[in-house]
């Protein structure tokens, strides 16, 4: 890839460039502040409409393997061009869907596929981009396009609510403008500008798909690390905490200490990689659960509160979208800060808090069974957003510590295919509960549901459980995790 010379303040211009296109990547995020309304207008069914909320996310963690392949091959341009392709798109597909009352449910399909696809595309080259041009800070320099991604949805939110209050159409319509525009904004400034050589102590980092938070691994893994200070004398053990506590492993580190580098037939054979996946999929399936149909839920609370504004409607659900967006943003900064105290303080595995993950999940579930005005749900999409953010802000390091840093995007890509998985079945629970609890009104478009926390109460009972059954999992792994250490 040809460079130019450039200065800090050109690097930090792409970077910024960067910054701004990615926030019209994590639009999958927002589909719960229309769900109800393109469901109604459609004349879809829960069940159908919790389906058609997980295509934007298989278009980004499926294909974001596809996507990784085309940035490395054909550059930068080339998958921003695709990327604002797609994304037009997909979105425009959507809002004329809408707009003439086209309900044809398998296109619509393939639209947010496409548009999750172009998402990934844009993103991914923002990312590397960042990185290419950062190559000593690619930590900080990557952090800022995946940081944009979690506060996509709370954008778009924001100005669909402020200059189309209540009107559907013209939401979509600026999903489709808007999400456009941000990836045009990336073209002009995708330039990879010449920097000094890099130092040889400076660990290899990887680049994440799906919006996922990007942290450094702590160089070795913490089972290496506790091997290394045995075998060592008292000076080389001071020596090698205070190394490790850096932000970039050093070369002692890298030279002395054996890392992990399991992937491709291997990591598949391991029992380790099963229980990481299950892990993903039991913390990942719930959270999304309810920000792919939150919407339902605002929409069963207003109308059992007798509030029947559209209007009024959607703004609430704007509003819980744009909480979890943020929540789930300040969930991945915290929990790598957390972590990192955690291990270098006391020596706890970062699992733990996986399990903290846990515990706010069940009380977001639980509160979310037992609030029955839509005034109050703000409650529980701050607690669920959290805990969603906690879980990814901790897992790709966790992923880097249990099977290296080298082959650690292949690894992550391998691993969140269980979070697709695991969403679609719990967003398709959610839909059929919903819809056994709904009746048909000759008023309205399709079934109505107005039992209140009534409709989908029983999903909760179930996300609930699964918290419970996923701490569990969670401290049995901690358990043998220092039993091989003894």
């Amino acid at each position: 890839m040809h460079k130019n010379s450039g200065t800090t303040l050109q690097r930090a211009r792409t970077v910024a460039g960067c910054f701004i296109s990615s926030l019209g990547c994590g639009t999958i995020y927002v589909y719960s502040a229309y769900s109800t309304q393109l469901a109604e207008r459609l004349d879809l069914t829960a069940t159908q409409s919790s389906v058609l909320g997980i295509m934007g996310p298989i278009g980004v963690a499926l294909l974001s393997f596809f996507a990784g392949l085309i940035v490395d091959k054909l550059g930068l341009l080339v998958p921003c061009f695709l990327g604002t392709t797609f994304l037009c798109l997909g979105y425009s597909y959507v809002y004329h869907a809408y707009k003439y009352s086209i309900s044809v449910v398998p296109l619509i399909a393939v639209a947010l596929v496409v548009a999750g696809f172009g998402s990934t595309l844009t993103y991914n080259a923002c990312v590397k981009c960042s990185a290419l041009n950062f190559p000593h800070r690619r930590g900080t320099a990557t952090s800022i396009p995946m940081s944009a991604f979690g506060l996509s949805a709370f954008l778009f939110s924001t100005v669909a609510g402020v200059a189309y209050p209540g009107d559907t159409n013209g939401f979509l319509k600026v999903l489709a403008i808007l999400t456009t525009g941000l990836s045009v904004v990336c073209i002009p400034y995708m330039k990879v500008y010449d920097t000094e050589p890099q130092h040889d102590a400076e660990s290899e980092d990887s680049l994440l798909p799906d919006g996922t938070s990007y942290s450094y691994g702590t160089g070795p893994s913490e089972s290496s690390t506790i091997q290394y200070r045995s075998s060592q004398d008292s000076l080389s053990v001071s020596k090698q905490v205070d190394e490790q506590t850096a932000l970039v492993p050093s070369e002692s580190d890298l030279v002395d200490i054996p890392e992990q580098d399991i992937g491709g037939l291997q990591i598949v054979k391991s029992k380790e990689f099963w229980s990481k996946f299950v892990v993903m999929g039991l913390l990942t399936g719930p959270g999304q659960m309810y920000i792919y149909c939150v919407g339902y839920v605002v929409h069963a609370l207003a109308l059992s509160s007798d509030i029947d504004s559209p209007a009024k409607v959607q703004s609430f659900q704007a509003l819980q979208v744009a909480i979890i967006s943020v929540t789930n943003f300040s969930g991945r900064l915290l929990s790598g800060v957390v972590s990192d105290y955690l291990l270098h303080h006391y020596g706890l595995h970062r699992l733990w808090v996986l399990v903290m993950a846990s515990g706010v999940g069940f009380v977001g579930s639980v509160l979310a069974m037992n609030v029955y005005q839509v005034h109050h749900m703000w409650i529980v999409s701050v607690v669920i957003g959290l805990s969603y953010g906690l879980f990814f802000g901790v897992y790709p390091s966790i992923i880097t510590d249990s099977f290296g840093l080298s082959r650690f995007s292949s690894n992550w890509g391998l691993v969140s295919i269980s979070q697709v998985v695991a969403s679609y079945i719990y967003s398709l629970l959610f839909g059929k509960i919903y819809d056994s609890n709904s009746t048909d009104d000759h008023d309205a478009s399709g079934a109505i549901c107005y039992k209140g926390p009534g409709c989908y109460s029983t999903s909760f009972i179930i996300t609930a459980a699964t918290n419970v059954v996923t701490a569990i999992t969670l401290l049995f792994m901690i358990y043998r995790h220092r039993r091989t250490l003894v």
